[in-house]
């Protein structure tokens, strides 16, 4: 904005404002640019020469069945469709060095399209400065789990942009356009499959009826190319039992070490292992012992029951209405709660998959907006768990899990003392950085 522009109360001090903000949001924009260049580097260098990435994995997978016609056994893609050793088999036709970077290519525009999605397609109800600033904000905040997920060369990042923009769609009435992107999500992983009811619920079957017809043609003709019909059923029913609905009882009842109760494994399940059984407690993988208590499996699974079904209630009573009774600006906060709900209800959560807490700390930082102290007490949430998700304690007590639980809910809470919002519109552009400021300074 040109200091001749009006912009709010016309005045000398506004418009310095303003451009002093602008200043601050294109160094925001600098900065998240430059870290994503720095850490190119070194992504690149994990996927090449460093052990413990899931790429190579995927890449063998492929060449697997590009070489047997069948699916890999024990392999990180045992745990998802097995239509999915079939689309890396494409990727292994070449060379692994192209294969990584075209990888890295998908996933860099993934983490790109997220923070489009939130500063210039989300209805929030902020005025269009603000919302950059919002996604700003978000982006330089999530920017270290990104590039964790891109070491890892794991595709959540791609699952979480598909869901976000499958919403957005939804929300703008492109309803084709979003049913395509949430059958994508939910054959990457299962759970984003949850935006299948949550669209019923809001009388929006035609994209819930295109996600769940990708995700069977996907998987249907995926599976029976490369492992031909009865190796695709085959294939498709061990999944099923073996890995798609054993991860969570297997945390919950199993006596054994498994790797799955790791202490960097945040999810429920996971904690509530750790903390309240004896369950692989003997074993010298074991970094944190923190158990409290000695509960049986059928005791752990009735906590893990009873916690679970409040959340649940209470993302029901937040998503109930249909989508007549919403508003543009809900959608949001409504799309933030549906893509965590994906993360709270799986059995693994590595910290990278906390990127799905994205559009909830967008919509958090929407719902403090104007306010320093929701502001500050959004950003002192985020970083607590940063902070904690370094070492082995803080993963271990699930900080990230916990915080995200906060964030989901939080722009549901009813704002009775609000005034109208500075960053609506005709507001002025640089409000969203200076409160952020002001946050910040107290």
């Amino acid at each position: 904005m040109s200091r001749s522009e009006p912009a709010g109360a016309p005045g000398a001090g506004d418009c310095r404002r303003s451009a002093s903000a602008a200043r601050w949001e294109a160094a925001g924009w600098t900065l998240l640019a430059a870290l994503l260049l720095v850490g190119t580097p070194v992504v690149i260098h994990r996927l090449f020469h460093a052990g413990g990435t899931d790429l190579p994995e995927f890449y063998a997978a492929g060449r697997y069945v590009l070489e047997h016609r069948a699916r890999a056994p024990d392999t990180i893609l045992r745990y998802y469709w097995p239509s999915l050793d079939a689309a890396f088999a494409v990727l292994a036709l070449l060379p692994y060095w192209l294969a990584a970077l075209l990888w890295y290519a998908l996933n860099l525009a993934a983490f790109g399209g997220i923070v489009f999605e939130l500063g210039w397609r989300w209805p929030a109800p902020l005025g269009p400065a603000a919302r950059r600033q919002v996604a700003l904000a978000t982006g330089l905040s999530t920017i270290a789990i990104f590039l964790d997920n891109a070491c890892l060369g794991s595709f959540h990042v791609i699952m979480v942009y598909a869901v976000l923009a499958g919403l957005n769609r939804v929300a703008e009435g492109r309803e084709l356009r979003g049913g395509l992107l949430l059958g994508l999500a939910g054959w990457l992983k299962l759970l984003p499959l949850l935006a299948v009811p949550y669209l019923l619920v809001k009388r929006r079957p035609r994209p819930a009826l295109v996600a769940v017809g990708v995700v069977l043609l996907l998987n249907v003709a995926l599976s029976g190319l490369a492992y031909g019909p009865a190796g695709a059923g085959q294939a498709t029913s061990h999944w099923w039992h073996e890995s798609a609905t054993r991860l969570t009882s297997d945390l919950l009842s199993e006596p054994a070490y498994i790797d799955t109760q790791r202490e960097s494994n945040m999810s429920l399940p996971a904690f509530l292992r750790r903390s309240l059984s004896a369950f692989g407690q003997e074993s010298p993988e074991v970094q944190v012992h923190m158990s409290v208590a000695a509960l049986t499996a059928s005791e752990l699974t009735a906590v893990y029951a009873l916690l679970m079904g409040v959340v649940v209630v209470v993302a029901g009573v937040c998503l109930a209405r249909p989508a007549e009774a919403l508003a543009a600006a809900d959608w949001p906060r409504e799309t933030a709660l549906v893509l965590l709900a994906c993360l709270w209800l799986s059995p693994v959560a590595w910290a990278y998959h906390f990127i799905a807490a994205a559009p909830a700390l967008a919509a958090s930082l929407t719902w403090a907006y104007g306010r320093p102290r929701r502001t500050a007490l959004v950003a002192g949430l985020w970083l607590a768990a940063q902070a904690a998700s370094i070492g082995y304690v803080g993963c271990a007590l699930s900080g990230y899990l916990w915080v995200s639980l906060v964030l989901g809910f939080l722009p549901f809470v009813p704002k009775a003392d609000d005034r109208p919002l500075r960053g609506s519109e005709g507001a002025r552009p640089g409000d969203a950085v200076a409160h952020v400021v002001e946050a910040a300074r107290q």
